[in-house]
C-alpha cells in the first residue's frame, strides 16, 4: 500500500534502514533484495535516496522511496493513493512506466487520483464517484463512448481553405485559419467516420498533414461532475 500523504519509512532511518526492515519483516530473500533494489534504482533512480534520512525527502523523492517499499516484496495487490503526488514530468513517466509492467506482469493495481493522466495512463477499469454514488463502473473506453462522442479531425492544407469545405457533411462544426492553410472539422463519431470527414476535405482541397484529437478522460470527468451528461 502506498499512501500520497502518508509514509511508511522511519522518519528518523536512512532510506536504506526502513527497506532492510521490512526485507526483514517479509521474508525477502537477500537475492532477491538485491534485485529489486537495482530494478528499484533503474526505474525510480533508488540509489541517490538510500542514505537520506526520511525526513530530509522532497515530497517526491519521499514518494519514490515509499513506492520502492510498497513494492519491495512483489505483492499480488497494490493499493496506491495519489502516487505520482510531488513528482515532477520526468519522475511520473517513469512511475507509471514501472507500474504498467507490474500490470502487465499480472499485479492488480487499485488507484485512488486526482490526477487523471493517472487514470489514462494505468487503468483499465474506472469508477466514477459523485456525491457519495457510483454513476459509473466499466472500461475506460466505454465512458468515452458514453460521454466524449465529438473528435476534431486537423488538417494542414497546400493552399487557403475553400468556404464551404464541410458543406458535405451537415451536422459537424469547421474552423477555417486560412492564413495558416489550417482546418478544423469537429464531427460526432456515432453519425461520421473519420475517414468520411478526410475524404469530404481531400475532394475539395490538398492534404499536407492531418492529425485527430482524441477524448480525455478530463472531459469525460467535467461533465459528469457538472451534471451534463445522461448516461445510457
Amino acid at each position: 500500500m502506498l499512501f500520497g500523504q502518508r509514509s511508511q519509512l522511519w522518519w528518523d532511518l536512512p532510506v536504506r534502514d526502513s527497506l532492510e526492515l521490512l526485507r526483514d519483516m517479509y521474508g525477502v530473500p537477500e537475492r532477491l533484495y538485491r534485485t529489486q533494489l537495482d530494478r528499484f534504482d533503474a526505474s525510480l533512480a533508488l540509489g541517490e535516496l538510500l542514505p537520506v534520512m526520511a525526513r530530509k525527502l522532497s515530497l517526491g523523492q519521499r514518494m519514490r522511496a515509499d513506492l520502492a517499499a510498497a513494492l519491495l516484496h512483489d505483492p499480488a495487490v497494490l493499493y496506491l493513493d495519489e502516487p505520482t503526488i510531488g513528482l515532477d514530468i520526468t519522475a511520473k513517466d517513469q512511475v507509471r512506466a514501472m507500474l504498467r509492467r507490474l500490470r502487465e506482469l499480472g499485479t492488480t493495481i487499485l488507484l485512488t487520483t486526482h490526477d487523471l493522466a493517472d487514470i489514462e495512463n494505468l487503468c483499465q477499469r474506472i469508477v466514477i464517484i459523485d456525491a457519495g454514488s457510483i454513476v459509473f463502473d466499466g472500461p475506460i473506453a466505454t465512458i468515452k463512448d458514453l460521454l466524449a462522442t465529438e473528435r476534431t479531425v486537423h488538417f494542414v492544407l497546400a493552399d487557403a481553405a475553400p468556404p464551404g469545405l464541410a458543406r458535405s457533411l451537415p451536422g459537424v462544426t469547421a474552423s477555417l485559419d486560412s492564413s495558416s492553410h489550417h482546418a478544423s472539422i469537429t464531427f460526432d463519431r456515432l453519425l461520421f467516420t473519420a475517414g468520411q470527414v478526410t475524404k469530404a476535405v481531400a475532394a475539395q482541397a490538398d492534404i499536407v498533414d492531418m492529425w485527430i484529437d482524441e477524448p480525455k478522460i478530463e472531459d469525460v470527468v467535467r461533465r459528469i461532475y457538472a451534471r451534463d451528461y445522461e448516461l445510457r
